[in-house]
């Protein structure tokens, strides 16, 4: 189908092309040589730092495990100390975000003296972190950019919790608005195949705020193709009244008491948005709206001769605390399936799994994790609403919830402008 939602997309259909993944070789192949040149020189130099941090503690008088145990042996504050110790102690590359810089260097320094340690051991350690200092100048403008290059390149480690964290916060101030929590849970039921695979989609945006009284208010909306273009967008909102009387497929029995004013407007572009009404700022005036639809998964790709997947996406276009995304794959129509994750930029056309394969991809560390096919396997403290949302799916559809195969996937603080998305594939 060729819809797309603003933190949700109703459910998609897609095949991969293989030029596609020829393209993507070719890339990976011209950029080998240099990435391999960097992760060399970058991973040499840091554990050279990391070494020459080891020394420096083995030559303490006392045996040193925690930040405490050298905060109590030294004069320097706490925060270095977590900063020393997590570097001596980390087992592969996550440290290198983390080695001390020039001014904590030169305390460090003053501190070895204080203890009459070796001079060798002081030299050991300037040389060690001024390489590193050099090589981060070299290649990065901060340290902690170049302890993520490192990370990224030579492992695939996730972009960090604390550097999402403080885009958060920056983004919030930028935008001047800020959700809570997203919960996004879809259940694909029917037989995979062209108009007969379904998606059940219920769209949660929680404690939506402005900040600033000029700040858009949309928090949520849906694409539709612009007039005069083909493959018209068709989907069945769960509560009609709502759906007649606002132009959304709002869901009151989810939403805040009382129900937000809304009102639907119509771009030219092809896009809906939903925007709250209203003058309040803050936490005190902040709102739930939930949305909820019934959907056909059509090939997007119709005519390429590969295998089917189902989708679903959520489109981060509001600073966000975390996002929490529920899949219920049905056992008897699907088979047993092994869902995939991809974090994504926001390009266009990355609707579609073949473009979305192709395009930035953003490690954040999230997994997917298997729950248990019953209400309470639902539970959630940051996604109270979870287990509601599944018992009315079930008594609407009369769905047997032991036929699904159930799996969540939760991200802090997930990329503005970035899209998660879930798939699996069903078949040729």
């Amino acid at each position: 189908m060729g819809s797309e939602l603003d933190h949700s997309n109703p459910g998609d259909m897609s095949s991969t092309a293989a030029s596609g993944n020829v393209a993507v070789a070719s890339a990976a192949n011209e950029n080998a040589a240099p990435m391999a040149a960097f992760a060399a020189d970058a991973v040499d130099t840091y554990l050279k730092a990391r070494q020459s941090l080891v020394s420096w503690v083995a030559a303490l008088s006392k045996p040193i495990r925690r930040p405490r145990d050298l905060q109590l042996l030294t004069q320097l504050d706490y925060t270095l100390c977590w900063q020393i110790i997590t570097v001596t102690r980390s087992q592969g590359l996550e440290g290198a975000a983390h080695v001390p810089g020039p001014v904590s260097l030169k305390r460090i320094i003053a501190e070895s003296k204080r203890q009459k340690l070796p001079e060798r051991v002081i030299e050991i350690l300037q040389e060690g972190l001024q390489q590193y200092y050099d090589a981060a100048k070299a290649h990065a403008d901060t340290r902690a950019g170049f302890g993520s290059m490192i990370a990224a390149v030579t492992s695939g480690e996730a972009i960090e919790l604390s550097t999402r964290k403080s885009a958060y916060r920056s983004e919030s101030e930028i935008w001047g608005r800020q959700l809570g929590v997203i919960h996004q849970l879809v259940a694909f039921t029917a037989r995979p195949g062209p108009s007969t695979a379904t998606s059940l989609l219920v769209s949660s945006s929680l404690n939506c705020r402005r900040l600033r009284p000029n700040a858009a208010r949309s928090f949520w909306g849906y694409y539709q193709p612009p007039e005069g273009s083909s493959g018209e967008v068709q989907f069945q909102p769960f509560e009609e009244e709502a759906f007649e009387a606002l132009g959304a497929p709002l869901m009151p029995q989810f939403c805040s008491s009382p129900l937000p004013r809304l009102r639907m407007v119509r771009y030219d572009n092809g896009w809906t948005h939903a925007e709250v009404e209203g003058d309040g700022l803050g936490r005190r005036s902040a709102v739930d709206v939930a949305f909820g639809v019934k959907s056909p998964l059509d090939p997007l790709n119709e005519g390429i001769d590969t295998p089917y997947a189902v989708t679903t996406s959520a489109r981060l276009s509001s600073p966000t605390e975390l996002l929490v995304m529920d899949l219920m794959v049905h056992r008897p129509s699907f088979g047993e399936v092994e869902p995939q994750l991809l974090v994504h930029a926001n390009s266009p056309g990355s609707n579609r799994l073949a473009v979305a394969r192709q395009v930035q991809q953003l490690h954040v560390g999230a997994e997917i994790t298997p729950l248990e096919s019953t209400i309470e396997g639902f539970a959630d403290t940051d996604a109270t609403r979870a287990p509601q949302i599944v018992q009315y799916l079930i008594d609407r559809e009369r769905l047997i919830l032991s036929e699904f195969d159930c799996y969540r996937v939760k991200i802090p603080f997930p990329v503005l402008n970035s899209v998660v998305r879930l798939y699996v594939d069903v078949g040729p």
